[in-house]
């Protein structure tokens, strides 16, 4: 791979969670889910837990070299929120898939396995973390999927809740109308 693409490719890597992010809200908003919104708000916490962690922990993050001068991020590394947050997508649409797997459902997996590694690698190569520090956060989003998910099968998949999210969907979204 060439410079310029390994530079264009990160260049588009280092805005993963703007795009995640927008994903993420586009999909509440079309298709008014509880699971949509449940899988938002463990998530959140995951990432939220993970900042947390960064601060009990208090690992420095890599010194870096950009234009000849050393920089430091001035918030902790470990562990990585970024791959916390991509492991957990990954790990929790894996679990999602395993009940129905077809030929579409198996390249969407591939196509989000592969972006998840592409994410991971990129925080290491850009300089944002250590080696370690990604993959604590990888492991860390990989578990917190885990768990959300069990909880999701096990205790809150028999509720049926989605007539009341679309309800409060369209209340907000009337009231901005107006």
């Amino acid at each position: 791979m060439s410079k310029s693409v390994k530079k264009g490719f990160l260049n588009i890597l280092s805005w993963t969670r703007e795009l995640v992010l927008t994903c993420n809200f586009l999909t509440v908003l079309y298709l008014r889910s509880f699971h949509i919104v449940y899988f938002t708000l463990t998530a959140a916490a995951t990432v939220i837990s993970a900042k947390i962690l960064k601060k009990i922990i208090q690992q420095p993050r890599p010194v870096r070299l950009q234009g000849g001068k050393i920089k430091m991020k001035k918030s902790y590394g470990m562990p990585s929120s970024h791959s916390a947050a991509i492991c957990f997508l990954n790990t929790y649409l894996q679990c999602l898939f395993n009940a129905a797997l077809t030929w579409q459902n198996v390249i969407v997996l591939i196509f989000f396995h592969g972006f998840a590694l592409a994410v991971v690698w990129s925080r290491v190569r850009l300089g944002h973390h250590t080696k370690s520090q990604v993959i604590a956060g990888s492991f860390f989003g990989f578990s917190c999927a885990l768990v959300a998910f069990y909880c999701w099968d096990s205790y809150f998949s028999t509720l049926n809740l989605d007539g009341y999210v679309d309800e409060a969907f369209s209340y907000v979204l009337n009231l901005r109308t107006r």
